[in-house]
């Protein structure tokens, strides 16, 4: 959960688009999906953040745009990690 809110709070500084700006928060969506699949003392809480935060991923059109439907790439900034591309 921790590692989710420090992806969120970097969001906005990690692009300079919608569209990697919103891969930082598809890095924060995975790990909260992570921490309710081993942690059932965290599952509602993440199931909020996740509820919340998703109207912040990639948009659909920037995501067809750029071809990257199903596949995967890389968050810039400190973040680094890969991510499989989904939209709003």
């Amino acid at each position: 959960m921790l590692i989710g809110d420090m992806y969120l709070a970097s969001s906005r500084n990690c692009g300079s688009d919608a569209y990697t700006r919103g891969l930082a928060v598809l890095a924060a969506i995975d790990k909260f999906e992570k921490a309710r699949a081993v942690d059932s003392s965290v599952a509602d809480d993440a199931k909020k953040r996740i509820s919340k935060y998703w109207s912040n991923i990639p948009p659909k059109d920037e995501v067809f745009m750029r071809s990257m439907q199903g596949k995967t790439d890389k968050v810039p900034c400190w973040i680094g990690e890969t991510v499989k591309v989904r939209h709003q």
